[in-house]
């Protein structure tokens, strides 16, 4: 029974080295397997992390097993058949897949409508996994991670206790948790604003020729270095002039069309170079 024990902590090394061994040889070909964590936005991807670090644990935990069946011992290996944790393990991977696509599938739709609403990060960093795209604490971002967190620790932690029990079964409080925190953390992508969003103009009222400020609202700073901005009055009429934006720029200013149109009220609309449309109110001649 010790030996057995042995068999399956040996194999737990050794599953870990094999990982680490396919991961080194993909190197020279370019193949980045940690790259499968890192989103379009150059962000590290919460969605995409959680089900990549279950693939490795279990995948980890299966050659353990397979290491001990091998080198004689059955029982792990066969407990795992009898135990059901199949279907646990199925659920713990198909929810964070789940909640993998359907993130992309929200996130794309928002970018397709609006392409400025995921500026591209500088570079992916540990944070971004409870963090929204601003830098800032994410409850349904860090209630995912944690859960999931803590499930890992509880089965990685078993297996080395009891390892002739095979892959452990799962409580049903953990395996709930993960599964309603999937669901949350999909709702919460479901309800991100797509727009960015604008201040209302000063002033709002004036003669042809006015200078007014349209402030702007949800910028990401690599949006905001070198951003351009077109400022509309009216539907589309009067295209008054590139506005360069400088990093940290908070607002956009231009003249009011010299020409006063038919209609003394305006619609202000702020369009930048990547197509993203934003209102800014309407301005009043007087």
């Amino acid at each position: 029974m010790v030996h057995a024990n042995e068999a399956v902590r040996i194999g737990l090394l050794l599953g870990a080295g094999a990982e680490l061994v396919v991961i080194a040889v993909l190197w020279p070909f370019g193949v980045r397997v940690w790259e499968i964590c890192i989103g379009e936005d150059k962000r590290l991807s919460t969605s995409k992390t959680i089900p990549f670090v279950w693939t490795l644990v279990v995948g980890i935990m299966l050659l353990a097993l397979v290491w001990a069946y091998i080198k004689g011992h059955h029982r792990p290996l066969n407990e795992t058949d009898a135990s059901g944790v199949v279907g646990q393990y199925a659920l713990l991977f198909g929810g964070p897949l789940g909640a993998a696509i359907l993130a992309k599938q929200i996130v794309t739709g928002q970018t397709r409508e609006n392409p400025g609403v995921k500026p591209e990060a500088t570079k992916a960093k540990l944070t971004d996994l409870v963090s929204d795209d601003k830098g800032q604490p994410e409850l349904g971002d860090l209630q995912y991670v944690l859960f999931n967190a803590v499930a890992l620790v509880f089965v990685l932690a078993t297996i080395l206790d009891t390892p002739l029990k095979g892959m452990p079964h799962l409580p049903d409080v953990l395996l709930g948790l993960t599964s309603v925190s999937a669901v949350g953390y999909v709702s919460k992508k479901a309800l991100t604003p797509t727009g960015l969003e604008t201040a209302a103009i000063t002033p709002s009222k004036g003669a042809a020729g006015t200078e007014v400020t349209v402030g702007l609202k949800g910028l990401q700073p690599a949006a905001q270095e070198g951003g351009r901005f077109w400022v509309y009055f009216g539907e589309g009429e009067g295209v008054l002039r590139v506005a360069p934006v400088i990093e940290g720029a908070t607002e956009v200013k231009a003249p009011v069309p010299a020409q006063p149109p038919a209609t003394a009220s305006l619609a202000v609309t702020v369009v930048t170079a990547d197509g993203n449309t934003m209102s800014g109110g309407n301005f009043t001649y007087t």
